[in-house]
């Protein structure tokens, strides 16, 4: 028993138009679906606040929903390995929260929030010595945002 296939030489234009149009729109439906949850996420460290009252150093953390619905911050924290391949196998990592009041906040399309969480010197050594990661948790997804931590010495004035 076989089965044949044959096409007769015409193709039906509704058809064409149809298949068409239903994958232009398919497309259309992923890109939207991609760009609904969107934040970005920005760290630096050795930030200090002026009127300089001490010489105490922050970790500035900033969000950005560049989605097109609203989100909700739920914490923010830190993830570090002491290896860069330790990061793809989830081995020998350690995670902290940053304890951040305002939190959790409702961040509308196109808002921004901004963090400061206090820089000590384990945080220091981490960010120099492995890979220091800030992570966002928000309500749209449920592994959060990373970014790297990048230390940069920072450049004493001379008086």
């Amino acid at each position: 028993m076989g089965v044949d296939f044959t096409i007769n030489g015409s193709l039906d234009l509704v058809a064409v138009y149809a298949a068409v149009l239903s994958t232009i729109i398919l497309i259309w439906e992923i890109v939207k679906w991609k760009s609904r949850n969107s934040v970005d996420v920005n760290c630096c460290m050795n930030m200090i606040l002026i009127p300089r009252g001490n010489d105490e150093k922050y970790i500035r953390v900033e969000a950005v929903n560049k989605g097109q619905t609203k989100t909700v911050i739920k914490s923010v924290g830190f993830y570090y390995w002491d290896k860069c391949h330790h990061r793809f196998s989830k081995k020998k990592w350690k995670n902290f929260i940053a304890r951040q009041d305002e939190l959790p906040l409702v961040l509308e399309p196109g808002e921004m929030w901004s963090g400061l969480i206090t820089q000590d010197s384990d945080l220091e050594k981490m960010a120099k010595n492995g890979y220091l990661y800030v992570v966002l948790n928000h309500s749209m997804s449920s592994k959060g945002v990373m970014k790297h931590v990048n230390f940069i010495e920072p450049v004493r004035n001379s008086k």
